[in-house]
């Protein structure tokens, strides 16, 4: 059991990091006070809002670093020369068009598994800002995939493409590229399981079938690997 005072202590903290979250997605230009209010405690009298973001930020800047923060009386935002984030790292890499970097950087998808309680506001913006953000890192891990097959480097591709067939589940394109970097190493058997759980996903979630260039590469993959019956037996009983 938790004490009243250890209750009091922890409730806080979730709005914390949301706070610090927000923030270091709205990189340098910072968000407004008003739609900081807005996202986090959409329901609350504007004076107890008001008072709560004090609050938070209080703790924030007690806990994390006095200087994190840089305030004005309209907008917050993250001072970049005393926090780091590798959201911000990985945005200035595909703004710079570093795509190895930019991908080496992404970890999914963005607060995963972080939830507020009773916050439909602060869902809306994370699923929005999600999307914003996957679409950005799939556009730079795309680019290095490409870079790594032209240059040979199959199982260094192989594992980008899988990086983006579990941001876009249903992308045909994905699945097909990834599926072609895993035959390039001889993963032939990984290439079909993939064809078949990117089939069952579209079937799925979409009510349709797989792509037809997911699925003739999975034919001809059942091709190559099963040789005829006749064969088979023949490789069993030669004298027969």
């Amino acid at each position: 059991m938790e004490s009243s005072k250890e209750v009091a202590d922890a409730r806080p903290r979730p709005r914390r990091l949301a706070l610090l979250a927000i923030l270091a997605a709205a990189g340098n230009k910072g968000m407004s006070r008003e739609r900081l209010l807005g996202i986090l405690w959409p329901d609350s009298e504007p004076d107890r809002a008001r008072h709560a973001l004090s609050q938070t930020l209080y703790s924030l800047r007690r806990d994390v670093g006095a200087d994190i923060v840089v305030a004005t009386a309209q907008d917050l935002r993250l001072d970049p020369t005393q926090i780091s984030s590798d959201l911000a790292d990985c945005r200035a890499a595909i703004r710079a068009e570093d795509w190895n970097r930019a991908a080496e950087l992404y970890r999914g998808p963005f607060l995963d598994g972080f939830y507020l309680a009773d916050a439909e506001e602060f869902e809306r913006w994370v699923d929005e800002e999600r999307l914003s953000i996957s679409k950005e890192a799939a556009k730079a891990i795309e680019a290095a995939a490409r870079s790594a097959t032209e240059q040979k480097e199959f199982e260094r591709a192989a594992g980008l493409w899988r990086t983006l067939t579990a941001v876009d589940p249903l992308s045909s394109r994905f699945a097909a590229a990834y599926m072609q970097a895993l035959m390039a190493t001889g993963e032939s058997g990984g290439a079909l399981a993939h064809a078949k759980a990117h089939a069952d996903a579209v079937r799925r979630e979409l009510n349709a079938e797989p792509d037809a260039a997911v699925t003739r590469l999975a034919d001809q993959l059942r091709e190559t690997s099963d040789p005829p019956q006749v064969e088979r037996r023949r490789a069993v009983s030669p004298g027969l």
